[in-house]
């Protein structure tokens, strides 16, 4: 991908992601969480193939704090399965601009989904940013038929 390419940036509202058990995240949360990326990434593929404002854009993806590269916990492999590759994320601004993310990061959570806190400390918050090229998105989420995704929207992050 060359530099100045377009790309369509995700964006997780802490407040739709379902909220983390207070024993800390288990099978039946894991399994919501996943249908529910799941739906949201074939709401964007058919908005993506319907919508010409999207034909230019070249890889989709984001940056998060809700995995940490390289720890081969259930995050990353999660997103490796869904087709994305992950990579660590270092601000531009250094450590400075870090820590201000972090605290906004870390007032979402708290306002949202206070069980992530837990896992999530302030100073140890770390962002993963996860990359997918835009015609492997659509090929693995496109809407092949359509009536299979009628009612997507409904249920998305």
């Amino acid at each position: 991908m060359s530099e100045g390419a377009l790309v369509l940036e995700l964006h997780l509202w802490n407040e739709h992601i379902p909220t983390l058990p207070t024993d800390g995240p288990d099978l039946a949360w894991a399994v919501q969480t996943r249908r529910k990326l799941v739906t949201s990434f074939h709401a964007l593929a058919g908005q993506m193939q319907r919508d010409p404002r999207f034909a230019a854009v070249q890889a989709v993806g984001g940056i998060t704090v809700m995995l940490l590269p390289g720890s081969d916990a259930g995050g990353e492999k999660l997103f490796r399965r869904l087709g994305f590759s992950v990579y660590a994320h270092h601000s531009p601004l250094g450590r400075f601009g870090e820590f201000w993310e972090n605290l906004y990061s870390w007032w979402i959570m708290w306002a949202f989904n206070p069980p992530t806190l837990r896992h999530h400390h302030l100073l140890r918050l770390h962002r993963s940013e996860v990359w997918m090229l835009a015609d492997e998105f659509l090929q693995r989420y496109g809407a092949n038929d359509e009536r299979k995704h009628q009612n997507v929207y409904k249920c998305c992050f």
